[in-house]
């Protein structure tokens, strides 16, 4: 038998959190100096190696023209970056999931102000199941603590390949839950995870994961 345990439990999303408010006046790198930054590191997630979560850019001018660089690790400790466009008085999101942040890049001076921080969303760190067990037998348990809202997804792709988890293609196994359940994978996947749709701080919530050993 194989068993693992799934943590989601942030902190409230602060649009500030990584780069308090700036106004670059040429191409270079933004100060990391919020709330979650020490040393010029911003940390996103309390427990290192096991969550991850989304990176929000907001722009106070018309920056659709602009590409902000994000540099970090992910839950697993790798580098990954990710450029992203920049938005005309609004926000725009990573698609990749960090769990630090090094280093926010832009290509050229910015028509405003900008901050760099965090949403809701954020997610727990893959867990690879053994897909030489004969039957596939997954058991999952989702259990809640607070006011949260998660899903439970898994994923086809090669997780070995891969430097931003984020980018993989996730489907809902369970969608959009925010009470206790349980289920069940009873054909291959090559990983599960838990993604954090929303959550009123202190919320948070585990996926127990059961495996059935080979036969």
């Amino acid at each position: 038998m194989i068993s693992a345990t799934l943590p989601v439990s942030f902190a409230t999303a602060t649009t500030n959190g990584i780069s308090t408010s700036q106004t670059p006046a040429g191409a270079g790198n933004l100060t990391i100096t919020g709330s979650l930054a020490s040393g010029g590191v911003a940390t996103l997630t309390p427990l290192t190696g096991m969550q991850e979560r989304q990176v929000l850019i907001s722009c106070a001018g018309n920056d659709t023209a602009r590409t902000f660089t994000v540099y970090g690790t992910n839950g697993q400790g790798l580098s990954i970056s990710e450029a992203v466009a920049g938005s005309n008085g609004s926000t725009s999101v990573t698609t990749s999931y960090f769990q630090t942040v090094t280093r926010v890049a832009v290509d050229a001076a910015t028509a405003g102000a900008v901050t760099v921080g965090t949403n809701g969303v954020g997610a727990s760190q893959p867990w690879v199941p053994d897909n030489w067990s004969n039957p596939i037998s997954i058991s999952l348990a989702f259990e809640v603590s607070g006011t949260i809202n998660c899903s439970i997804q898994h994923t086809y792709d090669d997780v070995y390949i891969s430097t931003g988890y984020g980018a993989l293609t996730w489907f809902d196994h369970v969608a959009n839950r925010s009470t206790n359940i349980d289920s069940t994978i009873t054909s291959p996947v090559t990983a599960v995870r838990l993604k954090q749709n929303s959550f009123t701080n202190p919320g948070s919530a585990n996926l127990v994961v059961v495996q059935a050993g080979p036969l």
